[in-house]
């Protein structure tokens, strides 16, 4: 005789399971086989709502813009503002350079047209007058004909700061840095108003010699431009301010950075 299989409803005291639940393996009476199923049901539609909600959001999302969008249209205005008035100055001053260069021609001209008028008036001239004239005007026609000298004119391109990344790191001031070398340990010789750091010694594992800045930096993202020649390997980072300098200062406690392997560095 076959045994007999209880429900595995909890609440079921009496009832025979009849139907098994393929996805649970559980065997229920035939109510609560139809309550099981109903709770699984009501599970998807739970699932379903928040599958609406998921993509109510995302099609929101794709129609709102984003911040970030907003915030480099700001940067492309406050570029091109400054290009535009870079580019006006620019042109102010080139076309006060030409017009006081054309009146400086002009008024030359003028002397020498009331010159000539004056002379060819009461018949006083002479060949070397003839030549001189010629030579004055032949002078100007040349410099009308060649370019104005703009070399002079500082155009302000050349100064003109545009960041070119302007989302970087948003949340932190960034400051291009204009660092110089100070304080030495080891054999290193500073020139150049200490832009220059040369090592005397020999560079090995152990390390030899370290050089500091200047600046403290607190907070914040500084950028310092280095250049680095005949090197076999360097250290580069930063300590705290009450470390004592070492000639390894990779060995510092606070010490933090990058060794390069790759005796003059510029900043």
């Amino acid at each position: 005789m076959a045994s007999r299989t209880s429900c595995a409803h909890l609440n079921c005291e009496k009832g025979v399971g009849v139907l098994t639940c393929s996805g649970c393996d559980k065997t229920f009476c035939r109510k609560h086989s139809n309550e099981h199923h109903q709770a699984l049901a009501n599970e998807l539609s739970e699932i379903v709502i928040v599958h609406d909600d998921i993509y109510k959001q995302l099609s929101q999302d794709s129609k709102t813009r984003h911040p970030i969008l907003q915030q480099i249209d700001e940067w492309e205005n406050e570029s091109f503002r400054k290009i535009r008035e870079a580019a006006d100055d620019a042109r102010k001053k080139v076309q006060n350079v030409i017009a006081e260069h054309r009146q400086t021609i002009a008024d030359r001209f003028q002397l020498i047209a009331d010159e000539l008028h004056t002379r060819r008036e009461t018949e006083d001239y002479l060949e070397p007058d003839l030549v001189k004239w010629r030579e004055e005007l032949d002078k100007l026609k040349s410099e009308i004909n060649s370019s104005v000298n703009l070399d002079h004119i500082l155009l302000l391109t050349d100064t003109l700061h545009i960041d070119p990344n302007p989302l970087v790191e948003p949340n932190f001031k960034r400051n291009v840095v204009q660092e110089t070398f100070g304080r030495t340990v080891g054999s290193v010789t500073l020139s150049d108003d200490n832009r220059v750091a040369v090592s005397s010694g020999k560079f090995n594992v152990c390390g030899s010699a370290s050089v500091y800045g200047t600046n403290f930096y607190s907070e914040g993202i500084h950028r310092i431009s280095f250049c680095l020649d005949k090197l076999n390997w360097i250290f580069i980072g930063i300590t705290s301010t009450p470390s004592t300098p070492k000639a390894d200062s990779r060995k510092s406690p606070s010490g933090y950075g990058l060794v390069l392997f790759t005796k003059l560095i510029i900043i």
